[in-house]
């Protein structure tokens, strides 16, 4: 968590069989996807503000509990000073 992320560079290799590898593939994706473009745009917003501290209020559009609290992390992880997202704030110490 937290590592810095290239374009056009592999994050993760899974080595099965199609019809096994399918049975995480959307998984997998959604949170590798999901969660990089939150931590990615917070990661911009916080540059732009310049030292400024800026709060992460994305549970309210996230589709589902788990995509607003994941999502919150990585909002943090990017550089949001705080959450909206209270359970987000209690599982993960923001």
């Amino acid at each position: 968590e937290g590592t810095v992320v290239f374009p056009g560079e592999p994050l993760m290799t899974v080595r099965a069989k199609a019809i096994e590898a399918q049975f995480i593939e959307t998984y997998v994706l959604m949170m590798i996807n999901h969660q990089s473009l939150i931590a990615t745009k917070a990661a911009r917003l916080a540059r732009a503000a310049k030292g400024r501290p800026i709060s992460e209020f994305g549970s309210r559009r996230a589709h589902g509990p788990w995509a607003a609290t994941y999502g919150a992390k990585a909002a943090c992880i990017g550089g949001c000073a705080n959450t909206s997202n209270i359970l987000t704030s209690v599982l993960f110490d923001n």
